[in-house]
């Protein structure tokens, strides 16, 4: 596994202890599929399909002879040794979604533990109507005096709008098609998640 952070001019080995030896020699299993998970507290999250499993790491670290990424299993009892041959991701709430060879589909949220506190029901916040067709309204019971950030995202996970707005402010959605949307919507101590329908 190698990793580029400038736009592929030069590479790393993370490979670390997914390889049997430091130096990449040895038979360590084959990768299949490699997503990133990225977190709200601007972390990252690593999952490797293999032939052997599911595997993630939290940090990319260069491999070298003292120094190396490590790799840990995911659904030890359940996954197993079985092969993965997919991964898919939703950012909006940390689900992952791991698609086997012969043993079927498995899924986990892997959403970070945050300081942030939660509306402790719907009075606190509203989004409506729902669905929308051009107009979606943000309402905010107390609202703090500090803006909102609003992360709209689509039914793949894909992040398509993010924006900063006041409380109780309208969103304009007419350039938006149709279709199936995620939302985030983090207050200076909260957060909130939620889902809405976009119509014609």
């Amino acid at each position: 596994i190698y990793a580029s952070d400038n736009a592929g001019v030069s590479w790393k080995k993370v490979a670390g202890t997914l390889e049997q030896n430091t130096g990449g020699t040895g038979s360590g299993p084959s990768v299949r599929w490699i997503s990133i998970l990225p977190q709200p507290n601007g972390k990252r999250k690593y999952f490797a399909g293999t032939s052997i499993g599911l595997f993630s790491a939290d940090t990319l670290i260069t491999h070298t002879s003292t120094t190396r990424t490590v790799w840990a299993q995911e659904g030890a009892s359940t996954i197993g040794n079985t092969v993965v041959d997919h991964i898919a991701i939703r950012p909006v709430d940390g689900l992952v979604v791991a698609a086997t060879h012969g043993i079927g589909m498995f899924s986990a949220n892997f959403a970070p533990m945050t300081d942030s506190k939660e509306p402790k029901s719907a009075q606190n916040v509203k989004v409506f109507p729902n669905p929308v067709r051009d107009v979606l309204q943000i309402e905010v019971k107390n609202p703090e005096a500090s803006p909102l950030q609003l992360h709209i995202f689509d039914a793949k996970g894909t992040l398509i709008r993010q924006l900063k707005t006041l409380p109780n402010t309208p969103i304009d959605l007419k350039a938006m098609l149709p279709g199936n949307y995620f939302y985030q919507i983090r207050g200076k101590s909260w957060q909130h998640n939620g889902q809405f329908v976009k119509i014609e």
